[in-house]
């Protein structure tokens, strides 16, 4: 049976800014943790996911689960630890995805994560949603999914982060603002 372990073709970053890579299968995945740029390959999860979908026995379309005895690591459903740290959007809210194919799915739609991007002179100013929870230290109720950051010339700048879209959208809005003033004195 194939391995799964497929080429990696290139690396790049998402609009988020979390590391991209595409494989010589052409699938795409996002990372949330940066691979070396010596490392060759990886196991492609939706290449298991595709075969066990052409095969009939992917659990999440078909209702078996089990290929070598181990479950379709992209339709198993997450455990508690993945499900605190991987989520989506579903009407601009925060929600924890049933399985990772959810997850991916919603990730390489990347309009899906955007709350609003633009050009403010030389700035480059974007605001997103991470999909991952960045209240590492259980400062706030809901977490802290967004995030806005300036970019120049000379790269990233510092990010604001925020708990909800809408403030998201104001905290986007008022950087522009500060922006806007300090470009025209």
């Amino acid at each position: 049976m194939d391995s799964f372990e497929r080429k990696i073709t290139t690396f790049g970053r998402d609009n988020a800014g979390f590391q991209e890579i595409t494989l010589e299968c052409g699938h795409k995945a996002v990372l949330i943790i940066d691979l070396p740029p010596e490392r060759e390959s990886v196991t492609c999860t939706q290449c298991i996911h595709g075969f066990l979908e052409d095969r009939g026995e992917c659990h999440l379309c078909h209702g078996t689960q089990l290929i070598d005895n181990q479950p379709c690591p992209m339709c198993k459903p997450l455990d508690h630890r993945f499900r605190e740290m991987f989520y989506i959007l579903r009407d601009r809210v925060p929600r924890p995805p049933k399985t990772l194919n959810e997850f991916f799915e919603f990730r390489q739609q990347q309009e899906n994560s955007i709350v609003k991007q633009e050009d403010v002179g030389p700035y480059f100013v974007s605001t997103v949603f991470l999909g991952i929870n960045m209240d590492h230290f259980h400062v706030t109720e809901t977490g802290i999914w967004f995030e806005t950051m300036i970019s120049d010339q000379r790269g990233w700048g510092n990010a604001t982060r925020y708990e909800t879209w809408e403030d998201a959208e104001k905290g986007h809005a008022e950087v522009v603002a500060r922006l806007y003033r300090e470009l025209n004195g």
